[in-house]
């Protein structure tokens, strides 16, 4: 089932996003295909939520959950960087896949629960590097350690 919505919305928003949701894993796709259905959210509502779910990752690791701090920090640094580029004048399909990766990031209980599986952080980094080299943005990716 997860198959046909994909294929329709890699026909609905093009081959960007076709791209995208074929190089990633078929449960992530699928959040992303509801993310991308989302009606479009102000830029810095997005910049808000990136920043309030990396603080509260951030809080449960001090807290002494086992949280990788270091790859959290990467991905919200990433997803932050997307929306810097994020441009009322770039095509709509664009502006929807930078949504929904922002979206996929922040949410907790995505294809894989960020705090529940050791996998979900790294799925979350999975999607963010799909949508980045899709859009051709590579810098998207640079390490934050430098």
């Amino acid at each position: 089932m997860a198959s046909s919505r994909r294929s329709r919305k890699a026909v609905e928003y093009g081959e960007t996003i076709a791209g995208v949701l074929s190089s990633i894993d078929p449960d992530a796709a699928e959040a992303i295909c509801v993310f991308l259905d989302e009606p479009m959210i102000d830029d810095e509502d997005l910049v808000d939520l990136n920043r309030v779910y990396f603080k509260q990752l951030e809080t449960l690791a001090e807290d002494g959950e086992d949280i990788d701090l270091d790859q959290v920090t990467e991905l919200a640094v990433r997803c932050e960087r997307l929306l810097d580029v994020l441009d009322d004048s770039m095509p709509e399909e664009q502006q929807r896949l930078i949504q929904a990766t922002v979206r996929y990031f922040v949410d907790n209980e995505d294809s894989e629960g960020d705090l529940d599986m050791m996998n979900g952080i790294n799925y979350d980094g999975s999607v963010i590097e799909a949508v980045a080299l899709g859009l051709g943005m590579p810098q998207i990716l640079e390490s934050t350690d430098d």
